[in-house]
């Protein structure tokens, strides 16, 4: 076998999250698990963590598949948006799909109309990231399309931070604000509606956004969003390793040039040691002259 190697510690990741569910009380958890689980592994992560959390989270609908096919029993909420050719795999596969227009949401209706299904969702306002997301101003009439079609469930309704990462911005206080008053007028048509906002940033800094569900991605995968001000407030710690193992060994002279553009530079005699890994391993070139062995 290629001697470098990703190794993932589950248990930890496991005590991660619990740590944060610790943190946030009795909210539901919603596991982030795009980008393959932000390295980690799509499958073998969820299939680690199922039984840990309440739901799981992607980009896109091929990742949905991939946990589906695996044998992923626990809610797959879809983030990324869709478009009309992939709305019947989605209602098919009876994943939680994101709204952000009344478009979309009439695109799924047609569909499951005319082949009497129904189509679980989760409508996303824009609350100041400015990017995917229905406007505040039509998100009353969005919200109020999906409770009173009958071939609509709206399961969620949530939002995305932009500046989460401190504790105390005047954006993500806008944010949360914003959010709040959606969240009283979904509230008032169903408290069983599930109202999230907490990002790892929020979760570590704002209680206040907690709502129902929190979604912590790079957080329960043990990185600290601010390390100095929040190692203080909650425990994670990475649960990912890249190993490898010396292949070369060799002394080199003085004064010697080492590797692309020889950006080290031997200042006496010394041995050197080459590891395989590079940048297909994920070991990117600025990292150059940054790292330390750990033996």
């Amino acid at each position: 076998m290629h001697p470098t190697k990703i190794i993932v510690d589950t248990a930890r990741l496991i005590q991660n999250i619990n740590n944060i569910k610790a943190k946030v009380g009795d909210r539901k958890f919603c596991l982030p698990v795009k980008a393959n689980a932000y390295g980690h592994g799509i499958v073998k992560t969820s299939l680690a963590v199922e039984h840990h959390v309440d739901y799981l989270a992607v980009a896109c609908f091929n990742e949905a598949l991939q946990l589906k096919n695996a044998g992923i029993k626990k809610p797959i909420l879809i983030f990324g948006a869709f478009d009309r050719d992939q709305a019947a795999n989605i209602v098919d596969n009876n994943f939680e799909v994101t709204v952000t227009s009344l478009e979309k949401a009439k695109l799924l209706s047609e569909y499951c109309s005319l082949n009497n299904s129904t189509c679980k969702i989760h409508v996303k306002i824009d609350t100041g990231m400015n990017r995917v997301g229905s406007l505040i101003s039509e998100a009353y009439e969005l919200i109020d399309y999906v409770v009173n079609n009958q071939y609509l469930i709206l399961v969620g309704v949530y939002s995305h931070l932009a500046s989460s990462d401190s504790p105390n911005h005047v954006i993500t206080e806008m944010q949360i604000e914003r959010f709040s008053i959606i969240v009283k007028h979904v509230k008032s048509i169903d408290e069983n509606i599930i109202c999230h906002l907490a990002n790892s940033g929020a979760v570590t800094y704002h209680p206040d956004a907690y709502f129902d569900m929190v979604r912590p991605g790079i957080l329960s995968y043990g990185y600290y969003v601010h390390e100095e001000m929040a190692k203080d407030l909650i425990e994670v710690k990475p649960c990912l390793s890249l190993m490898s193992r010396i292949v070369h060994f060799k002394h080199s002279p003085s004064n010697e040039g080492i590797s692309y553009g020889h950006r080290y530079k031997t200042i006496n005699e010394e041995n050197i040691a080459t590891i395989p890994i590079g940048y297909g391993d994920g070991y990117r070139r600025s990292l150059s002259n940054k790292g330390q062995e750990v033996i």
